[in-house]
């Protein structure tokens, strides 16, 4: 039997009350009891000066952090198209949805994230490809006409 490593609590990006003005109350993060075992979302990758390696960045750590939050918020307004803003923002390589279990090759503050976030909820996490908006979609498995691409391969890790 293989002895469980406790999760280490995940590091505050944004310590902003939520809701705030004009977000959507439903998409705040809360505990989910009991922890999903699988989730799909999408993500917005905001990377930074050598946090993504062969990619040229100009941007410094803190104005990616700046501009992960300001998306966070933009994310969680009534009516927000994340879509639209994944499209716009994101650095990711891949699809920008996955599928996402306890077992998936992810970076660890991704995936513990994504597993925390209840249906329709946004949050953001660092690791180090920069700082991740994660929106969990209101579905429980990969639907049949995909959100884009719906890849169950890991976001860059670095």
């Amino acid at each position: 039997m293989v002895d469980e490593v406790p999760e280490e609590p995940l590091e505050k990006v944004s310590t902003d009350p939520c809701p705030a003005a004009g977000e959507d109350p439903a998409s705040c993060p809360s505990p989910q009891t009991p922890k999903p075992t699988s989730v799909v979302v999408s993500h917005i990758l905001l990377g930074y000066q050598g946090s993504l390696p062969g990619r040229t960045i100009t941007i410094s750590k803190d104005e990616a952090r700046k501009k992960a939050i300001e998306l966070m918020h933009e994310g969680r307004k009534q009516g927000a198209d994340f879509r639209a803003l994944l499209k716009a923002n994101s650095q990711d390589g891949g699809p920008g949805t996955y599928l996402v279990s306890p077992e998936a090759r992810f970076v660890p503050s991704f995936k513990q994230l994504s597993l925390s976030l209840g249906k329709g909820q946004i949050d953001v996490v660092e690791s180090a490809a920069g700082y991740h908006v994660i929106k969990r979609l209101p579905v429980d498995t990969v639907p049949e006409e995909p959100l884009d691409k719906v890849s169950t391969d890991p976001c860059p890790q670095a």
